[in-house]
Order: C-alpha cells, then sequence, then structure tokens
C-alpha cells in the first residue's frame, strides 16, 4: 500500500532567561521512518548534552537492531529506548552527575505506527475533526489526577506540576509506555515537548493542523508563535508529520502494555 510521509519541525529556546542553551533534541529519519523529540530534565546537569546524546545512540541502534520481522516492531522499539537510557545514565555516572531526558518516539511502518515515550514528552494525533493525546505523562501531575479524576488542575496551579516521575538515565533500567496505532489517510502526528503544549491548548493545535494541514511548516510555526505570545518560559519542540496514504484502514488504537 503506497504512503507518502510529510513532515515538519520547530525548535526553539523559548524566552526564559535561565534557559542559556536549548535541552530539547529532535530526529526525523525519513528512510527508516523514524522521528523523535527529547528534552532535557531541567534541575539535571547537561540536559541539552542528555537529550541530544539519547537521540544520537537511537539513531546509531536503528542500525544494530534488526526492524525486518513483524513480531519484532515494539521489542525493536524498547531496544531503541534501551540504548538511549544506557547512554545517558553511563553518561552521568561518568561525570558524577544526575543526566536524564524525556523520549517520544515514533517508527511508522505500513499499516500501523509504534510509539514509546518516557516523561512528559508528548504525541497527538488529528483525525477526522478532533485532536487525542495519545501518550500518558509519567509525571506527579498525572499521579494526582489518575488518584482524583474529577479533579480539575492545571500544570500552573500545581506546585509539582512540572515535576516527572519517569526519564531516561535516571536508573540503570527505565520502563517506557509502548503502544501501536493504525493509521489512517490524512493522520497528522505531532510530537512535542512541554514547552509546545504548555503555551497550545489541545483546540488549538487542532485548529492549526486543520488550517494549515496543506503545510506542515506553517503548522510548526503557529505553534512557536503561539509559545511566544505566552512567554515561551520553556524550549519547545515539535516534529508533525502528515500521513498520505492510498486506501483508508482501520482507526481503531490499540495500547499494547508493556511488562
Amino acid at each position: 500500500m503506497n504512503m507518502t510521509i510529510k513532515t515538519a519541525s520547530i525548535t526553539d529556546k523559548g524566552l526564559n532567561p535561565k534557559y542559556t542553551v536549548n535541552e530539547d533534541s529532535h530526529m526525523i529519519l525519513e528512510k527508516e521512518r523514524i522521528y523523535a523529540v527529547a528534552d532535557g530534565v531541567g534541575g539535571a546537569f547537561a540536559g541539552d548534552v542528555a537529550s541530544r546524546s539519547a537521540l544520537n545512540i537511537i539513531n546509531k541502534g536503528i542500525k544494530k537492531y534488526s526492524k525486518k520481522s513483524t513480531d519484532d516492531k515494539i521489542d525493536f522499539l524498547k531496544k531503541l529506548i534501551k540504548a538511549g537510557n544506557d547512554a545517558v545514565y553511563q553518561m552521568g555516572k561518568k561525570k558524577n552527575k544526575q543526566m536524564a531526558s524525556t523520549i517520544a518516539i515514533m517508527s511508522v511502518e505500513e499499516n500501523y505506527a509504534v510509539l514509546g515515550h518516557v516523561g512528559d514528552s508528548r504525541i497527538y494525533v488529528a483525525r477526522n475533526g478532533r485532536i487525542l493525546q495519545l501518550t500518558k505523562d509519567h509525571s506527579k501531575l498525572q499521579e494526582l489526577l489518575d488518584q482524583n479524576p474529577h479533579l480539575s488542575i492545571t500544570r500552573e496551579k500545581y506546585h509539582d506540576g512540572h515535576v516527572i516521575t519517569r526519564a531516561l538515565g535516571v536508573q540503570r533500567d527505565v520502563k517506557p509506555d509502548i503502544q501501536k496505532v493504525i493509521l489512517k489517510h490524512d493522520d497528522v502526528f505531532i510530537l512535542c515537548t512541554d514547552g509546545i503544549y504548555s503555551h497550545n491548548s489541545n483546540d488549538e493545535i487542532l485548529d492549526n493542523v486543520n488550517r494549515n494541514k496543506n503545510d506542515l511548516k506553517i503548522v510548526c510555526e503557529t505553534l512557536k508563535k503561539n509559545c511566544y505570545m505566552r512567554g515561551a518560559k520553556d524550549n519547545l519542540t515539535a516534529v508533525v508529520l502528515r500521513i498520505e496514504k492510498t486506501q483508508n484502514i482501520e482507526t481503531k488504537t490499540i495500547v499494547i502494555k508493556v511488562k
């Protein structure tokens, strides 16, 4: 089945004077159809080095781990994430410093994609006039919301709103969340760090995609513009991709739990 993937990206340091460097990183591998964003964890040592190193090692790992067997697609992504975790963890040990990074990664196959994430970088899909957040943050705020499903509170109003509970490099082993998503023609996926979604609501992201999906560069520029209008308090990074297929397929989402 024929499929074309159009992509665009944006990354920026933002306006916060305490961020002297951009600690976000991103990756677009068009041939391998693998896309990722990573966010060096604030408060840890050399967040920019952590996020960049994780993606560099993952890039190298793609050549090392097989992507041939259909049954191994999930294991393939788990191995890549483990490689990124190992790289950041070992680097931190050598420097005797805590180094950490989030990651959100997507590997596109013929009719589906495998998604993996650790931390609070997110993956959304805009489909059929709706937007769905596919990933669930590994954060103290999300834990609070899980325990109190009727609670309405924002990251800005919760004192630990930006504290994550899982990241690459913190421990020797890492447990990513993995899911398998059936692709549909005209799907638009947004992989982004928290600097993007902190200043772009779900409705705004959807409206942006609906208006500009024929030019993904404008989608990215609009995401950045909204961040800057609201102070751009964090580094901001997004990778946006649009799926164009010659035939529609099922629209259900299948989540594979990691054991």
